[in-house]
């Protein structure tokens, strides 16, 4: 059974790649479509999985619905705003995005409860339905036409390539990556932590999540106002620092060894995070807004190596000693304000 999460994982990663050049290709509309055409088919055939390989296959297919849904908005935000207006509107989907984890475990469970297990996959099914008719009616193309035509697959390529040699594009991923690196550690090595250190419960440590993550909720709500009368970097400046000092901050939990000190850091990390993530996102993808969904794709993919790598080397000893969560925060956390210097400073 756990080779269904690694499969999902896997999937969400690889999917990336492909999903933000056929946004560029395609449109984000068409891509959206079918996105969730794909999700839905594979929902459904969760329903009727009779095997172990069948189920890996339709979380392999829902992987590729929901990596759709996260990546494609974010160009569609990218064509639609200027400056401060897409942070804002990063910064409200963001937002929305950090309250679906928080409700779907409570829908999944009492779903199960009252049904069985295969109650979150008709959920998925009737959801996918709603966001797709909507969507087909209520959404316009936002890609940007060239007057000349759309380019030929070489001259797509040569933009793609471009990407990773641009210092703005790169700086701002890697801003995102070691931030959220952060995070991916704490995921894999709080829970044996303060299980096995602290004696805390999984319900009351689902409660301590709960709360660190209405920190990034608040950020983000913030931020979105913020960007009004703060420019972009200088915000995301400030924060990425706030960041790299909330870790320095940790380095203390090895002595001071109380579970609430590290929430009390993490609450700090977390609204801090709420303002760099539509940020470093809206900055990556104004690098050139003909290719907004590759460069969504490409920021993401790395991100993701970035976190699993964190997470690997923070879970090893989680359970008897806190020094690889520690450790790993405060590299990443340090490398955050760090990589802002990769980013031009015309961009200011």
């Amino acid at each position: 059974m756990q080779l269904l999460l690694t499969a999902y994982l896997l999937a969400f990663g690889g999917f990336q790649l492909v999903i933000g050049p056929l946004a560029d290709r395609i449109g984000r509309r068409a891509t959206l479509q079918l996105g969730l055409a794909v999700f839905i088919v594979a929902s459904a055939g969760g329903l009727f999985a009779t095997s172990i390989e069948l189920l890996t296959l339709v979380r392999v297919g829902q992987a590729f619905g929901a990596c759709t849904l996260m990546l494609v908005p974010r160009a569609i935000v990218r064509d639609s705003y200027p400056g401060a207006e897409a942070v804002r509107a990063m910064a409200f989907i963001a937002m929305v995005m950090s309250v679906g984890p928080a409700l779907s475990p409570v829908i999944g469970g009492v779903g199960e409860e009252l049904m069985n297990w295969r109650f979150g996959f008709g959920f998925s099914v009737a959801l996918g339905v709603v966001l797709l008719v909507w969507l087909s009616i209520g959404l316009v193309e936002t890609r940007v036409i060239e007057p000349q035509g759309h380019p030929n697959a070489r001259e797509l390529l040569r933009r793609y390539v471009s990407l990773l040699s641009n210092k703005a594009f790169l700086g701002n991923t890697l801003v995102l990556s070691t931030m959220t690196a952060c995070f991916f550690a704490w995921v894999a090595a709080a829970p044996a932590l303060f299980a096995f250190r602290y004696g805390i419960s999984p319900a009351r440590f689902g409660t301590i999540m709960l709360v660190i993550s209405m920190g990034f909720v608040i950020g983000t709500f913030v931020a979105a106002r913020a960007a009004r009368f703060i420019p972009m970097v200088r915000m995301m400046a400030s924060c990425a620092s706030c960041i790299a000092a909330s870790m320095v901050l940790l380095v203390s939990a090895a002595w001071i060894d109380n579970p609430y000190y590290y929430v009390g850091v993490m609450l700090t990390y977390s609204i801090s995070n709420g303002f760099v993530y539509p940020t470093s996102i809206t900055g990556a993808t104004a690098v050139d807004p003909r290719i907004a969904g590759a460069a969504s794709a490409f920021m993401g993919f790395i991100q993701l190596i970035v976190g699993t790598v964190a997470s690997a080397l923070a879970g090893g000893f989680a359970g008897a000693s806190p020094v690889s969560l520690i450790g790993v925060c405060l590299v990443c956390g340090l490398l955050t304000p760090v990589s802002l210097f990769l980013i031009p400073r015309s961009r200011d």
